[in-house]
């Protein structure tokens, strides 16, 4: 059974319906240009690449085959598009971690930043200066 390698990690099935929903999406996006089934072509001719290669895909691995086989398939508007969408979800990936971090502070859970410059502890007032920290 294929496997594709998350971001995570971990070890998921290989779903070429999950790579033909993603072309979908750029083709559909304003910048993008739609070409019945091309989107699942495109996703199988990943699978069989996958097959022959007899290893497991990261997602990495797999988003720039959709890159490369959209120009190679004569749709660079598309390809423009997924790496536009490609970014967007990364951006959203680490606004989430950023979030997280933010809350972590707010709920004192977020032990690193919480014990960060634990050594400034002290008598000293908020808006002293370091001189008149004692």
């Amino acid at each position: 059974m294929l496997e594709v390698i998350k971001r995570d990690g971990t070890k998921v099935p290989f779903d070429r319906k999950k790579i033909a929903v993603a072309i979908e999406k750029a083709m559909n996006s304003s910048s993008g240009i739609y070409e019945d089934g091309q989107a699942d072509r495109i996703a199988k001719e990943i699978e069989d690449y996958a097959k022959e290669m007899h290893k497991e895909m990261t997602i990495y691995a797999i988003e720039d085959q959709v890159y490369y086989r959209l120009i190679q398939a004569n749709n660079p508007a598309t390809a423009r598009a997924y790496e536009n969408y490609k970014t967007i979800q990364a951006f959203k990936r680490q606004t989430n971690t950023t979030d997280t971090d933010v809350f972590g502070l707010l709920d004192n859970t977020n032990f690193d930043v919480l014990n960060e410059n634990s050594n400034k502890n002290g008598p000293c007032c908020f808006y002293a200066t370091r001189l008149d920290c004692r």
